[in-house]
């Protein structure tokens, strides 16, 4: 039986509450965790201030023009940074009750993040990830990865929604690194005609763009 989830609007609108405000710029990453309705949401969001001191400009620029050799990691190392600071917290979410589903999102970086915990759940046969949500996530699993058995498990819950002028997903392009096999929801831009090319990566396009074809 299908579980019935928060619609992906929903979802998204979930993360445009769950993002760093002005604030907040000492904290690198933020993970927010909810149970509506039986399911439990774990929304990420990483502070763009703050990332660098995790990811390095130079590590980022070698990474997407593919200056970096293929590495032994199942996903980029820089971003399982991300992911291990916060991935005993997340543990410790879903620890209370193991039987119940959960659902993992975020936008851009931070979308990245959810799909790396979504396949480090997956290893531990033990959590019931029932759904991975994220906008505009760049690149971050090893191409090695192809023919992984939890990549395929992974690919049959996750949706990458993408607008083709945002940026950030085009990252990493020449790398090893790539979101092999997620389904891939190209959105149109004709449904943000007004809207500036700076603001094509934001979480609030993504949800224009949603309610448009929604409709």
């Amino acid at each position: 039986m299908k579980i019935k989830t928060l619609t992906d609007i929903e979802i998204a609108k979930n993360i445009r509450r769950s993002t760093f405000s002005r604030c907040q710029p000492a904290n690198l990453i933020k993970l927010e965790g909810e149970v509506i309705d039986g399911i439990r949401y774990l929304t990420f969001s990483v502070n763009p201030a703050a990332s660098i001191e995790l990811y390095p400009m130079i590590d980022m620029l070698a990474e997407f023009l593919g200056l970096v050799k293929k590495r032994p990691t199942f996903a980029n190392p820089n971003l399982i940074q991300f992911w291990e600071a916060v991935r005993s917290y997340a543990i410790k979410q879903i620890e209370h009750d193991k039987r119940i589903p959960v659902v993992l999102s975020g936008h851009g970086i931070a979308g990245s993040i959810a799909i790396i915990a979504g396949y480090d759940f997956l290893r531990m046969h033990q959590y019931n990830i029932c759904k991975v949500v994220t906008f505009g996530a760049p690149k971050s699993l090893n191409k090695k990865k192809l023919n992984d058995h939890f990549l395929y498990l992974l690919s049959e819950v996750s949706t990458n929604y993408v607008l083709p002028k945002d940026r950030l997903p085009k990252m990493f392009r020449f790398s090893s690194y790539a979101n092999i096999k997620l389904n891939k929801a190209v959105l149109k831009d004709r449904c943000l005609s007004g809207i500036c090319d700076d603001d094509y990566a934001s979480i609030d396009s993504y949800i224009k763009c949603l309610e448009v074809v929604t409709k």
